[in-house]
């Protein structure tokens, strides 16, 4: 799918259709890397996202040549750039996803409409911030509705556009799919994830008394990044 919204902002000209390209990207990979909540997707705007470039990664006790996009959403995390982040993101996926990369894009397109550039990270030409609603019915399920006409072997356990708007009635069907995918080793990929790399990733809540020293692990940023590296 990013790789079909590449090719259209490269044929797209009109700056305003362009820049709702780049918005469609940048939630896709997004929604797809950091499993996010709805609310927590659409509430992002450009100061809660931190970047330690590849080159600047030892400075954060990362790996030579390693770089990470750091995600808070919480107003602790917010305030305190010393707290840890609440989602961390490989700089590049083993499989070749640079959620860095959509998201330059995007932000140049943000300044060259003339939009506040501290506002809300998904927003149209008009200024107006998306949500999950306009995105999946007006980009999302188009998408791949167009997909499964063309015989994309992955859609085809679906019949018709009713039975995708039924599946991908959410933004959680980036956060199953997700799970789905690395739990096992995919092609372009290292290896699967561990179900410890889930549940902190995917910061669920544990209830269950075996999993709390799980939940209270003070993970470094390399080890929170080491999943959407090495399995995505």
């Amino acid at each position: 799918m990013d790789d079909w919204y590449v090719d259209q902002i490269g044929r797209t000209t009109c700056p305003r259709a362009r820049h709702c390209l780049h918005v469609a990207r940048a939630i896709n990979l997004t929604a797809w890397l950091t499993w996010l909540r709805s609310q927590e997707l659409f509430s992002l705007d450009w100061p809660s996202v931190d970047q330690i470039p590849p080159h600047q990664g030892s400075t954060a006790g990362l790996p030579p040549g390693i770089g990470v996009l750091l995600f808070r959403l919480l107003p602790a995390t917010k305030a305190d750039q010393t707290i840890m982040a609440d989602v961390v993101v490989a700089w590049q996926t083993a499989s070749g996803l640079c959620l860095v990369e959509a998201l330059a894009d995007l932000r140049l397109s943000t300044l060259s409409l003339g939009l506040h550039p501290d506002g809300h990270l998904f927003r149209g030409p008009d200024n107006k911030s998306w949500t999950s609603t306009f995105y999946r019915h007006n980009l999302l399920i188009p998408l791949l509705h167009q997909q499964l006409l063309q015989g994309d072997p992955t859609l085809q356990i679906y019949e018709s556009l009713q039975q995708l708007l039924l599946k991908f009635y959410s933004m959680c069907s980036y956060h199953r799919g997700g799970c789905n995918h690395v739990s096992r080793r995919r092609e372009g990929c290292v290896r699967a994830a561990t179900p410890t790399e889930v549940y902190e990733h995917g910061r669920w809540k544990f209830t269950h008394a075996p999993d709390m020293p799980t939940h209270y692990r003070e993970w470094d940023t390399t080890d929170r990044s080491t999943m959407t590296q090495l399995c995505m």
